[in-house]
């Protein structure tokens, strides 16, 4: 690599006054992890509604057969204990395996030579955009979990109705779906409906194998 020149050491510079958000976009633009972030996006957001569209659903479905309040209670924790788990996860695997990816990220940056930049900027932007892109993959999930169960924590505080809140929180997963659809649409360029029609099928499908597996069990309910 060329030693650093009075231009490269003011694009550093330069960069460091930049505002954070700005910066951090260019970074991503040089660290070519743009892209990753944005397919993190479309599939933690899938991979965050669909499990709590389950313990929801299920939680729906066991009302039927014990006292409501239990239940609320139990789904509640439960979808938040995804949540918890989904960010530790993903955040702690996306962080590892950016970091082994990084020495790799470094060098090839360093050889490329399109773009003239100092060996302090190219380590600092993989350093940033290395936690970057594993805070997306750790909170687009528990964003997602916790934008579902929204309604379930109004009822927390006497707002709405538990059986009003299930209703309401499977509601919103499918309007998360919906919105997914709509940003895998204009994000690949294709037909903004049939990534829609994709991504309300799976949760449809969701809640249909679960209906399946309760009718299966035989039980009857109390109510």
């Amino acid at each position: 690599m060329e030693p650093d020149t009075e231009e490269d050491n003011f694009a550093h510079d330069a960069g460091k006054k930049a505002p954070i958000i700005n910066r951090l976009q260019e970074e991503l633009r040089v660290t070519h992890r743009m892209e990753i972030v944005k397919r993190h996006i479309a599939i933690d957001v899938f991979n965050g509604v669909l499990p709590v569209l389950g313990i929801i659903t299920g939680g729906f479905i066991a009302i039927h057969f014990q006292e409501i309040s239990l239940i609320f209670e139990t789904t509640l924790l439960a979808a938040f204990g995804a949540g918890v788990a989904h960010f530790i996860a993903g955040f702690g695997a996306t962080y590892l395996t950016e970091s082994a990816e990084g020495e790799h990220l470094v060098n090839e940056m360093e050889n490329a030579g399109e773009v003239r930049l100092t060996h302090s900027y190219i380590l600092r932007a993989e350093k940033e955009t290395t936690l970057l892109v594993s805070f997306v993959n750790g909170a687009t999930p528990a964003g997602s979990i916790l934008i579902t169960v929204l309604p379930m924590i109004l009822a927390l505080f006497g707002m709405i109705g538990y059986w009003q809140s299930f209703v309401a929180a499977i509601g919103m997963g499918f309007g998360l779906l919906f919105i997914l659809g709509i940003y895998l649409g204009r994000m690949t360029g294709v037909s903004i409906a049939k990534y829609t029609i994709k991504t309300i099928f799976a949760g449809l499908l969701t809640i249909g194998i679960l209906v399946v597996i309760s009718f299966l069990t035989g039980l009857e309910p109390i109510i």
